[in-house]
């Protein structure tokens, strides 16, 4: 079984969505968890409706505001029965067979991980396929072992490419150090800022952080427990 852990603030208006693409799975392979973010927002209704529908649905209130890394890391601490836990925000969308072909090969492969590709759209950006080594450091996308999660003593480095946004790059290292806990301080942390001209051309015409956004960017990394970084 997996627990498919979303965090929701103000998502009255796209969390049916991602729910119908939840009930659209073509196996029942799995629970939802929904991790609400403080926001003051009632949501049992939507709750009550897909549970009417067949999902397998609770709500976990936080009593306040810790951000999407730390609502995950809730999730996790409430999935002590699963052996899988996937990521969703509450605008994603899963195809239906998502849930059923990446729990097969996971169990088939032996994986702590298993990644698979996943479309972005965002307003004002073209659409585009992520699934290459860059997506790697994304929490979206992938199927994990909660124990690797949990347990984890393997991870030496990561990197993450800065594309200039610095709130999703503050998200994306946020979400890191929620898993990792104490493990921050023996991990490598690399910065990698996008230039212009870079391979992944779906973003060629954004410009490079300046030099004050990756500094504040390695600030908020030490902040969350990170003592090695390279800013490159």
């Amino acid at each position: 079984m997996v627990n498919i852990i979303i965090p929701i603030y103000n998502a009255r208006e796209t969390l049916p969505k991602t729910l119908d693409s939840l009930v659209a799975q073509t196996k029942n392979l799995f629970m939802v968890t929904l991790v609400q973010d403080a926001d003051n927002i009632d949501y049992s209704d939507i709750v009550e409706e897909y549970r009417h529908r067949g999902l397998n649905i609770t709500l976990e209130v936080l009593s306040e505001n810790v951000g999407p890394g730390l609502a995950r890391q809730r999730g996790i601490d409430m999935s002590s029965q699963f052996e899988y836990v996937m990521f969703l925000d509450s605008d994603d969308l899963l195809q239906p067979r998502a849930i059923d072909v990446l729990t097969r090969e996971v169990k088939k492969n032996d994986l702590d991980i298993l990644s698979s590709s996943f479309v972005v759209e965002r307003p004002g950006v073209d659409t585009y396929v992520k699934g290459d080594g860059s997506a790697s450091t994304w929490v979206l996308g992938k199927i994990y072992r909660r124990a690797y999660l949990v347990d984890n003593n393997k991870i030496e480095e990561l990197r993450i490419v800065y594309v200039p946004s610095l709130v999703d790059a503050k998200n994306c290292i946020e979400g890191i150090a929620s898993i990792l806990k104490e493990k921050t301080k023996s991990t490598k942390l690399k910065l990698i800022t996008f230039r212009k001209n870079g391979v992944r051309g779906e973003l060629e015409n954004h410009s490079s952080p300046s030099v004050d956004e990756m500094n504040e960017l390695k600030d908020f990394a030490l902040k969350k427990g990170f003592t090695k970084i390279e800013l490159r």
